[in-house]
């Protein structure tokens, strides 16, 4: 990874603080806006805030995952 995107790229150890599972906008399915259920992922034992995002063609993920953190 250094070689193709240099060294300051490759960290020894980074925290996560929230995982984000984007997936296509389905019109046929609900989807829960209020977030009232809190879900997590386990990652090495440490449980992390899971969000799953649907996103619709043409939307500025950046812009959205800046939202919902």
């Amino acid at each position: 990874m250094a070689h193709l995107y240099g060294a300051v790229c490759v960290r020894d150890n980074k925290s996560i603080d929230i995982v984000v599972e984007l997936e296509v906008w389905n019109d046929e399915h609900f989807y829960d806006r209020v977030g009232l259920e809190e879900k997590y992922c386990d990652i090495l034992g440490v449980q992390i805030p899971y969000h799953v995002l649907p996103v619709k063609p043409g939307r500025d993920v950046v812009l959205l995952l800046k939202r919902s953190h």
